[in-house]
């Protein structure tokens, strides 16, 4: 599907909007979570048997908010729904955005048509295009069709368009690494706190976490088309560790972002330099100066033979000298960057193999962010095809 370019225009516009807004500190006193209760109403969401995605979808989000509000003050926990009801994957994203949230956080339940697949696994917003992800995506995003006119509202939503990428590519840039610093605190606590497998933190081209403008992920809790799975995510045991891993998470991302505020600085007035003029020196009249006398002029006797002058020599035209035009600027400001750190990490640490040593550290808004380069704009996007091929599968271009 082809965007118009005055819609494509249109939408980056708006976003970078937004993402400026998000760069200012909110003028809240609290911390805004949004809890996002995947499904809902007549989309029952992923289903086996008498288990329906979206009663556990719910289930686990009221029982997180309550958390949540009774242990962390500070804290304002809104809901995208706290009953069974349908909301549109747009209207979620909107919801947060108007609520001004700090993090928005959707709770769902993974399936698949083979009963093998286990475990847990949490998306931030980005085009990784593996089929593993696409398809857990398109799972989600299959929702749409329960919603009135979904075919406008999503019109601009088109992961396969090449718009679509660019537009993507930057949604992914704007709070991507506290998007997936807090995906990567909650897998770290299913691995830890529950038997359920750790499948790590991914990208994705989730509808609902297209619109809201403030870090965002998207928890796939466990597989309910896996028997294990399934008997302990319904389980009162299974329930309670999944809030207490969410609540965990949480606390200790929120405690990252308090013990990283700092206020900035006043601004330093510049000093005011008052030049102070010497008073002028008394002007004392000059005396009058005295005519010499005539001087009498002696005639001069020559007696040197005339000069006899040579011819002009000829004049010759050179003819103007043919320069070369001045080379065009290249200009190298973009970079691949592979990581971003609350800390300082040394470029040589084994961790940048096999990169070790060409890394360079950036602080950029309190973040320690570790790239390569600079490049120009074609070199870096055939930097990052290398990259994306090692390690580092989660590297994407800044400038």
């Amino acid at each position: 599907m082809n965007i118009p370019r005055t819609l494509l225009s249109m939408v980056l516009t708006a976003f970078l909007a937004f993402s400026i807004c998000g760069t200012v500190t909110a003028q809240h006193k609290n911390f805004i979570l949004v809890i996002d209760a995947g499904h809902g109403g007549e989309d029952p969401g992923a289903t086996r048997s008498r288990y329906l995605e979206k009663d556990i979808n719910l289930e686990i989000a009221l029982s997180l908010g309550s958390l949540i509000t009774r242990s962390l003050p500070g804290v304002d926990v809104l809901y995208t729904r706290t009953e069974d009801r349908a909301v549109g994957l747009a209207a979620r994203g909107d919801f947060a955005n108007r609520a001004g949230a700090d993090l928005f956080l959707s709770i769902h339940t993974n399936s698949n048509a083979s009963s093998s697949p286990n475990g847990s696994e949490t998306y931030v917003m980005g085009m990784d295009k593996s089929d593993d992800n696409l398809a857990v995506a398109k799972l989600e995003n299959d929702v749409m069709r329960y919603e009135k006119d979904y075919t406008t509202t999503y019109a601009a939503f088109d992961p396969a368009s090449t718009e679509m990428s660019i537009i993507m590519g930057m949604m992914q840039y704007a709070h991507f690494e506290s998007s997936l610093e807090f995906a990567r605190m909650v897998q770290r606590r299913f691995a830890a706190d529950t038997p359920l497998r750790d499948r790590g933190a991914k990208q994705g081209p989730f509808a609902v976490l297209w619109k809201p403008t403030m870090p965002r992920v998207l928890v796939e809790m466990g597989f309910i088309s896996n028997d294990s799975d399934r008997r302990y995510l319904y389980s009162d045991k299974g329930k309670a560790a999944i809030v207490e891993v969410l609540y965990g998470a949480f606390r200790e991302y929120k405690e990252g972002l308090d013990s990283g505020i700092t206020p900035a600085p006043a601004p330093v007035p510049a000093p005011v330099f008052t030049q102070t003029t010497p008073p002028a020196a008394p002007v004392t009249a000059a005396p009058p100066v005295t005519a010499a006398p005539p001087v009498t002029a002696t005639p001069l006797v020559t007696t040197t033979p005339p000069v006899t002058t040579a011819p002009p020599a000829p004049v010759i035209v050179v003819p103007p000298v043919q320069t070369a035009p001045p080379a065009p600027t290249v200009i190298r400001e973009f970079y691949v960057q592979l990581a971003a750190a609350r800390t300082s990490v040394s470029v040589l640490d084994n961790r940048w193999t096999p990169y070790r040593g060409e890394v360079v550290e950036r602080q950029i808004d309190g973040w320690f962010k570790y790239a390569l380069g600079p490049y120009t704009e074609s070199e870096a996007a055939a930097k990052l095809a290398e990259v994306r091929r090692t390690k580092f599968r989660d590297a994407f271009i800044v400038r």
